[in-house]
């Protein structure tokens, strides 16, 4: 579990923290940076270059929180990639981020357990939408993706 944080101009989230108490550790951006800090250690964030779903390392928080079709959909996703982890819940969003992690997805997420992590993934230049590719800043069922090319493709595997 984390501590999340943003603000929320009705659209779109403008600034997003995530704190890990657990850890010690601060994820925070605006949508254009975003920053990684734990005890003195501050660094800017950059999501990974991953370009092809058969590298690409997916996580999720588990498979409860799922509809029917959202677990059919991410079960598309989920044979097309390398590798696949279950559990993290809001730290998943901080892994892509940070670029250890090239796809986190949760389904039936509300409109706070996501507002905050949008700023902090687009900061560090990934991309966050629902699986139909709309705004995410809502809740529902998310993909966050590394970067452009890759959402793009896991979208596509997705709405398959």
């Amino acid at each position: 579990w984390g501590v999340l944080l943003g603000l929320f101009d009705g659209e779109v989230p403008i600034v997003g923290a995530m704190y890990q108490p657990y850890t010690g550790e601060l994820f925070y951006g605006d949508g254009e940076r975003a920053f990684f800090a734990r005890a003195s250690e501050e660094r800017q964030m950059h999501t990974s270059s991953c370009a092809q779903l058969s590298d690409a390392v997916l996580a999720t928080t588990g498979f409860d929180w799922f509809t029917e079709v959202d677990l059919v959909r991410f079960d598309k996703l989920r044979q097309n990639v390398q590798l696949c982890r279950v559990g993290g819940d809001c730290y998943i969003y901080g892994l892509v981020a940070m670029g250890y992690v090239h796809l986190g997805t949760d389904a039936s997420l509300n409109p706070y357990d996501i507002q905050a992590l949008i700023p902090i993934v687009q900061g560090a230049g990934g991309v966050v939408s629902t699986y139909d590719g709309g705004n995410a800043s809502m809740g529902g069922a998310i993909l966050a993706s590394a970067n452009e090319g890759l959402h793009m493709k896991a979208l596509e595997a997705l709405n398959r």
